[in-house]
């Protein structure tokens, strides 16, 4: 290329090439100084850079590859709704449980719902002198972990909490333990401490049933075993509650707990945990040894810290959170 601009110039003049082919100006007024070296040369004249040299194409039909991840992309799947949708399906869920449900009074209207605890549970931010140290005791990496039933009624009532452990149903922590647990609340185990049917038909004929004295009505979410048929069924036959799903993706907006009781529970919790820790002020001083804590230890921890978080949620506390999530 660099001879045939060469014998171009000889013809033409440096900036119409340049406008031409796009070749900087400098580079061809080079080529014109190097003129008698390019002419003259007699080696190999081909190129370096070969087109087409460098590594081969791993992925074959990149084409079509490309067209179908566009394809999905165009169509993205919606895993929370909009502010202003949740507003709407609040005001037409509440219209819509009011209606069917015009006859029951406030002490026979339940929800429940279930969270997760874990043995350590640091506060999200902590005041700190400046200058000094905000260190905390983290605790351990993986925590032990359990989850708490909760269930509120909407004249303002709490029922008792349903701890469920990680666990074989019928082995050593429900013979060895469960006498130790504070009276007054209910304890499952199961393999992965989450609630399955067995375990929500013990809370439904245990937890639920004795605090029923009317025909009800419980609110709960689209969890596989909340709406199945044996656990519709144990809900309506023997306990005496109509179940009412609550609509997928929603439950933030339209389920009592969600709305105005999970978040003071969980800032409770961490409170607690706050006053059981040992907050260092200076990096020097020993740490708490988190792992001399046994799992029976643990458990017996989280439970009472549970309880005490339980009992700071007020009566007013929970009707405020029916009249928000349900609106009359």
């Amino acid at each position: 290329m660099k001879r045939q601009m060469v014998a171009k110039m000889l013809e033409a003049c440096t900036r119409g090439l340049e406008a031409e082919t796009g070749i900087p100006k400098s580079n061809l007024s080079r080529w014109v100084q190097q003129k008698d070296k390019l002419l003259s040369f007699d080696g190999n004249m081909k190129r370096f850079n070969l087109d087409g040299a460098g590594r081969p194409e791993e992925i074959p039909d990149t084409t079509a590859l490309t067209a179908f991840m566009l394809k999905l992309r165009e169509q993205p799947t919606k895993a929370k709704r909009l502010q202003g949708d949740l507003d709407e399906l609040r005001k037409a869920f509440a219209l819509d449980f009011h209606t069917v449900f015009a006859g029951f009074e406030a002490d026979t209207i339940f929800n429940v719902d279930e969270t997760g605890m874990s043995y350590d549970m640091p506060p999200k931010t902590i005041w700190a002198v400046r200058g000094g140290s905000s260190k905390i005791s983290s605790g351990e990496k993986h925590s032990y972990r359990m989850t708490a039933v909760l269930s509120v009624r909407a004249d303002g009532a709490k029922l008792p909490i349903l701890f469920i452990m990680r666990g074989m149903p019928g082995g050593l922590i429900e013979k060895n333990e469960f006498d130790d647990f504070p009276i007054g609340h209910h304890y499952a185990v199961q393999e992965c401490a989450w609630m399955d049917a067995r375990v929500w038909a013990y809370y439904l004929r245990s937890l639920l049933k004795p605090q029923v004295h009317a025909p009800s009505v419980l609110l709960l979410d689209s969890f596989d075993s909340h709406v199945s048929d044996r656990g519709v069924r144990i809900a309506t036959e023997e306990v005496g509650c109509l179940a009412a799903p609550i609509p997928p993706n929603a439950t933030s907006a339209v389920q009592p707990l969600d709305v105005g009781i999970m978040a003071p529970f969980k800032r409770h919790l961490r409170d607690l945990w706050l006053e059981e820790e040992l907050i260092q002020g200076d990096d020097e001083e020993e740490d708490v040894d988190m792992m001399t804590v046994t799992a029976q230890r643990k458990r017996l921890a989280m439970v009472q810290r549970g309880i005490k978080a339980w009992a700071r949620i007020t009566p007013q506390e929970i009707r405020r959170s029916f009249a928000k999530a349900i609106p009359q």
